[in-house]
């Protein structure tokens, strides 16, 4: 008798699992929030990535536009269900102030972290950086914290778009602009103000991350494996390949 009730406890503890498993994925229709437009190089590529792993669990994903630091208090929050695109450490470059995001443990693409300028630097660290005045895009967390580290708060720009911190060096209002590499040589090649502005260095490199918010952890393992599978199969590969050609003609 004693076997018999653990046998049926056992199942009964199974099937609820399976059956809250089953209706989070059934119910769901989740929405990201991210900090670039979905036009830019990121979003453009984790987008259509998220999309048809999320659809191989019948979960149906949309992905919106927000200022970066807003984004994050939205995702966190559970205004939104998960933030789109932040490093791998990013929680604790921001003081683990973001506690109920929960990594996507799959690394979508690697990215490169630059200097560029009008004058004749080598910057290939953040320590190379010391003394210069430098301009970034607001709600890079990690950058902040490190620039808060190794400089005089004087030197220090945050600005709202890459575009605009570029200018700021074209003018001569900062030495350097911080920028992703991919996003930096866009910015030159089709802004003809920025013609003198050059790559110094890279600072380096990271790889981008998703995070959902906590309320949905119980998708996470499926959702990765989703995500391998999609990696075995060639499925990843050809919408990066897709993306890429399109996003390289239209830039």
């Amino acid at each position: 008798m004693t076997k018999l009730v653990s046998v049926l406890t056992i199942c009964k503890c199974l099937f609820l699992s399976f059956f809250t498993v089953s209706s989070a994925v059934a119910d769901s229709n989740l929405t990201f929030t991210g900090g670039a437009k979905q036009s830019a190089y990121i979003p453009s590529i984790i987008v259509p990535i998220l999309t048809e792993a999320f659809k191989r669990i019948d979960v149906q994903f949309n992905a919106e536009y927000n200022p970066a630091a807003r984004s994050l208090k939205l995702s966190n929050s559970g205004d939104f269900d998960g933030e789109l695109h932040r490093s791998k450490n990013f929680q604790e470059a921001s003081g683990g102030g973001y506690a109920n995001l929960k990594r996507i443990e799959f690394p979508f693409l690697t990215m490169s972290t630059a200097a560029y300028s009008k004058k004749d630097f080598k910057i290939n660290s953040w320590d190379d950086l010391k003394g210069k005045s430098v301009a970034f895009k607001r709600g890079r967390k990690k950058v902040q914290k490190i620039l808060s580290e190794k400089l005089d708060p004087s030197l220090i720009t945050p600005v709202t778009t890459d575009l605009q911190a570029f200018k700021m060096v074209a003018l001569g209002r900062v030495d350097v602009a911080i920028s992703a590499t991919i996003e930096g040589k866009k910015l030159i090649a089709s802004n003809p103000e920025l013609a003198e502005i050059n790559q110094t260095g890279i600072i380096e490199q990271y790889d981008v991350y998703s995070y959902l918010n906590k309320k949905h952890e119980v998708l996470l393992p499926m959702l990765v494996e989703s995500l391998k599978e999609m990696q075995r199969d060639g499925t990843l590969s050809e919408i990066v390949k897709k993306v890429e050609v399109l996003y390289h003609s239209e830039h």
